[in-house]
């Protein structure tokens, strides 16, 4: 996620450097050449611009002046502004989770799976059922079949896998999320063939279906009859569809387990036994016949004749110093049930369960419910399940994103520290953070946004933004102290002539992110929608509470540093 979003960040940095460059030089050389000596009058517009921010300033001016009157008045701002913080904590729990949004590829993939055994004929038959079903669906543009192929691990006679193009998304009213549910409800009556229908995101952050588990363990069968267990289990989750495990019994395989005890009674080593039933079976090569420049391999075995059951195999003649004897005297042959796949991760073997969503619900809720419900599966000792996918994907990204916003709040704590010289005052300013969560959790819960790392990364720009606003006050309040004005006289003085500025930029960057909010564009504008809604929601809530909130802070905090000072 960080190498992703890495070029996000360099375009902010990089901007913001070269507008700091241009605001201090090519604007006053334009402003010198440009503006006129003389200020014109200020048309309708101006004016009526002018009486509404006077009437703010005054406004904001008379309100200050009430709270900052009483020392209670200014602890009742905080502990109303500490409620409503507390109140979005509470909220943010209620938000859903999720790795990335689900965007819009216009594609879906549809992986057909029919009994073991199959024949190639039967799958395409299978194949032109689903075909024929899925080319009545108007968003259908195109389909592309692929016979004995299902990912690069599955190739079998018995599997197959279609893509699907739909049409573009402005001329269709359904998502491939949707489209892909409700293909699944159409598939499902074809007997005897496990249809797993997907809707892949246009942005893949990591591999794997949204559901993703690992059970681990030493033994395939055990592994086997868990997997089983657990995907039931899984498949009865709300908001679950599609469930798979990827292994299942193979073919019927023989099996030879050598009498070691025997075979070195005789003067023989399990390789010797194995050279002879290679030799028998597939034939070894004994000479080289040259004729006319050219060399032919001469490979002595046993006839296919003499060979036609499991019998014969047990009756293959093996020599030793002891004499001729049969094979079945020195290994048990029998038949077992093989495996089609056997998987490991971190030399574990590994049994994977995985399942899609159902559309309109999220990630991180559902991986929650399925959790509570594979824990009550007893595992033996020795076996593990955990999270993996895309599921060990967003923990890991949660995760991150937190040691990002902490070190981006430390960071900007120690630059304030620097620049302010004062320890006290930058702690002032980082608490306008907070502010902007309330309007974070309000716009999410307004909008039905949910949180990702697209959305993360708009609460960490927060960080950089927020704080201008503190910044502005306290920064004049600072230099009003310095010519000798009182805490009330300098607060109320400054905060209503910075009003303006405030506004105004707050409402610049407001508008900036409206088209984001909006989720204008074709290509990947699921992605960018709820960074838009948590800036905006952020700024709102964190201008209009900074400006009476910081002052309050301020003079009560004031007001009890000189209380401290007159009882020492």
């Amino acid at each position: 996620m960080g190498q992703i979003l890495s070029h996000f960040a360099y375009t902010v940095v990089i901007s913001t450097v070269f507008s700091i460059v241009v605001s201090f030089t090519v604007t006053p050389l334009l402003a010198s050449r440009m503006l006129p000596e003389q200020m014109k009058e200020p048309g309708k517009i101006g004016r009526a611009l002018d009486r509404f921010f006077n009437s703010l300033e005054n406004l904001y001016r008379r309100s200050l002046a009430v709270i900052l009157k009483r020392k209670w008045r200014s602890a009742l701002v905080g502990v109303a502004v500490i409620a409503l913080f507390i109140l979005s904590i509470m909220g943010f729990t209620k938000i859903p989770m999720e790795l990335v949004p689900q965007s819009d590829g216009g594609k879906i993939r549809v992986s057909v799976e029919l009994p073991l055994g199959s024949s190639l004929d039967t799958t395409a038959a299978v194949l032109a059922e689903i075909e024929g079903r899925l080319a009545d669906y108007k968003e259908v543009k195109t389909l592309q079949t692929a016979l004995g192929l299902m990912g690069s691990m599955d190739i079998d006679v018995s599997v197959a896998m279609m893509e699907i193009a739909l049409v573009p998304k402005a001329q269709r009213k359904l998502s491939n999320s949707q489209l892909a549910a409700d293909m699944t409800r159409t598939l499902s009556d074809i007997p005897g063939a496990i249809i797993q229908v997907t809707a892949p995101a246009e942005l893949a952050i990591a591999q794997g279906a949204p559901i993703d588990l690992y059970l681990q363990g030493a033994d395939n069968q055990v592994l086997q009859e868990l997997g089983t267990e657990i995907k039931n289990r899984i498949q009865n989750v709300p908001g679950i569809m599609s469930t798979a495990i990827n292994t299942k019994a193979g073919k019927n395989e023989l099996v030879f387990e050598p009498n070691r005890k025997q075979i070195s009674q005789d003067g023989l080593t399990v390789q010797s036994i194995a050279v002879s039933l290679r030799a028998a079976v597939d034939g070894i090569v004994a000479t080289t016949y040259r004729e006319g420049g050219e060399e032919f391999d001469i490979r002595v075995k046993m006839k296919d004749s003499a060979l036609m059951d499991i019998e014969d195999l047990r009756n293959i003649p093996i020599a030793s110093p002891r004499g001729v004897y049969p094979l079945s005297r020195y290994a048990d042959v029998h038949f077992e049930s093989g495996y089609n796949k056997i998987m490991r991760s971190n030399k574990f073997r590994t049994v994977e369960i995985s399942a899609e969503l159902l559309p309109d619900y999220t990630q991180g809720p559902v991986m929650a419910e399925v959790m509570k419900a594979v824990k009550e599966v007893e595992l033996p000792s020795g076996y593990t399940l955990k999270q993996a996918g895309l599921s060990d994907a967003m923990d890991e990204s949660n995760h991150s994103m937190a040691i990002v916003f902490l070190t981006a709040i430390l960071l900007v704590y120690m630059l304030l520290a620097a620049v302010l010289e004062n320890l006290a005052q930058p702690l002032f300013i980082l608490l306008t953070i907070p502010l902007s969560i309330i309007g974070v959790v309000a716009a999410c819960l307004l909008t039905g946004t949910k949180i990702n790392n697209i959305a993360m990364i708009g609460i960490v720009m927060l960080v950089g933004i927020v704080v201008n606003n503190a910044i502005l006050i306290l920064d004049y309040y600072n230099q009003l102290k310095k010519e000798g004005l009182g805490v009330v006289d300098a607060l109320v003085k400054a905060c209503p002539v910075k009003l303006k500025a405030i506004l105004m930029s707050n409402i610049a960057i407001i508008l900036g992110m409206v088209p984001m909010a909006m989720g204008i564009g074709a290509s990947l504008a699921e992605m960018r929608q709820p960074m838009g809604v948590i800036v905006i929601g952020g700024i709102i809530s964190s201008t209009v509470l900074t400006l009476w909130f910081i002052p309050a802070l301020e003079y009560f905090v004031s007001c009890r540093s000189r209380l401290e000072g007159r009882k020492i």
